[in-house]
């Protein structure tokens, strides 16, 4: 239970990196495999706001609202210094 999978896949070029929850509570992050090193960092501290957000389990956000907010470059920051911490 909230546990985070990471996998690389060969996606469509305009798929950067998509989330998909599981019933445990886990999350499976799909990275392109297309994309250079910088970009998939980018998209994986993108999805992983998302995930610490709870994008997934609030039906009362707007998605266009809820990119944003992944997008917002403070969060990404936050994210971004937590990965550090763990690695």
């Amino acid at each position: 239970m909230d546990d985070i999978f990471i996998h690389e896949l060969q996606l469509p070029m305009c798929i950067h990196a998509t989330t998909l929850p599981d019933s445990n509570g886990d999350f499976t992050i799909l990275l392109n495999s297309l994309l250079c090193r910088k970009a998939k960092q980018k998209a994986l501290e993108h999805e992983l706001v998302h995930i610490k957000k709870d994008h997934f389990y609030d039906d009362c956000m707007e998605i266009a609202d809820e990119e944003s907010e992944a997008n917002d470059f403070d969060n990404q920051s936050k994210v971004t210094a937590y990965i550090r911490e763990i690695r």
